[in-house]
């Protein structure tokens, strides 16, 4: 099963609640957890505390085409609720197609496929000025042929945005839970993920940067666990990576160029990525991403590319617009 980005040591399932969903995360390595919550609709699913509660009607339809007739779509947005003000809801599709059954004696009897999704309700304190908390509630399902599991999982985050200047700093744990039913008996681990980021957009300049860490509930995510993994993880000098490169394996550094309020530019380096996707034979750019936003009168049209290695890439779009305005909803 291949998803976005490597495993964690040890065994877990519903990994595909780690994989981003929509174009600025992808666009700024996968991780990107301090955003402002007026800026994109779809902040909240990375992190609760960034539910914008200013975005009533505003929806995104986000689609990741990867290979093999594998892909990943998102719908998100913020609903204004009575007596409860404003929700961000999402709903996570993952498909890998169609799959040949067969046999035990390779007979094939027909298909089957294996979707997983994941339903995701969002609330945030919008109370407290520069200070902000939020938690995501999150059914998640996997199927594959007549056998499924699902789980109820939960997004603790806090974000601080400076009332002043354009910094936003990120905290969330992602993905606490439990399995309401599995596929054996063995107890599955579920895919948790402490993450802290920045953004900061310096005065007077036309760049945004960000950088941002994951998994900081596991120091060594470069774990050895088997033989075409440790080939990758020795260097140029046939040693094993140190402590310095478990340590840059959390942190993902992005910019966002600012051509104008219509046009932005991103690039984000993933060293995670690019130790555990790359090729043996050949880097080539895996770990990096690059992205842009375009908005058109109303719609917000966004495209994100991240090289996983040099024969496989990710491409990603999303679409963002007002149904109240566009439609009148």
């Amino acid at each position: 099963m291949f998803i976005l980005k490597a495993q964690i040591n040890g065994v877990q399932s519903f990994d595909f609640l780690s994989i981003p969903s929509f174009s600025r995360s992808i666009g700024l390595g996968g991780f990107h957890l301090s955003a402002s919550p007026t800026y994109d609709v779809n902040s909240f699913t990375a992190n609760p505390a960034l539910l914008n509660g200013q975005s009533s009607g505003v929806f995104s339809f986000n689609y990741s085409n990867w290979y093999a007739g594998i892909s990943n779509s998102q719908v998100a947005g913020v609903l204004s609720v009575p007596y409860l003000g404003n929700l961000g809801v999402a709903l996570q599709y993952l498909s890998y197609g169609s799959f040949v059954q067969t046999t035990v004696n390779q007979q094939i009897v027909g298909n089957f496929q294996a979707p997983h999704f994941a339903f995701t309700l969002s609330w945030a304190d919008l109370t407290k000025g520069a200070f902000r908390f939020g938690m995501n509630l999150k059914f998640a399902h996997s199927q594959i042929q007549s056998f499924s599991s699902s789980a109820i999982l939960v997004d603790l985050g806090a974000s601080f945005i400076h009332p002043e200047k354009e910094f936003v700093l990120g905290f969330v744990v992602k993905n606490i839970g439990f399995a309401l039913s599995d596929y054996t008996a063995t107890p599955f681990v579920m895919p948790l993920d402490i993450q802290l980021g920045m953004t900061y957009h310096p005065p007077n300049m036309p760049l945004r940067f960000s950088l941002s860490a994951h998994h900081l509930n596991q120091f060594d995510i470069l774990g050895v666990r088997n033989t075409t993994t440790q080939n990758r993880l020795l260097n140029a000098k046939n040693t094993e990576l140190g402590f310095l490169d478990k340590l840059a394996s959390h942190l993902v550094i992005g910019a966002e160029l600012l051509l104008s309020r219509r046009l932005e530019v991103r690039i984000a380096y993933n060293y995670w990525q690019r130790v555990e996707l790359k090729s043996i034979y050949q880097k080539g750019l895996t770990g990096f991403a690059f992205g842009f936003l375009l908005n058109v009168k109303k719609i917000r049209f966004e495209y994100a590319h991240l090289v996983q290695n040099p024969s496989r890439n990710l491409h990603n779009i999303s679409l963002t617009l007002n149904l109240k305005e566009t439609f009148g909803l």
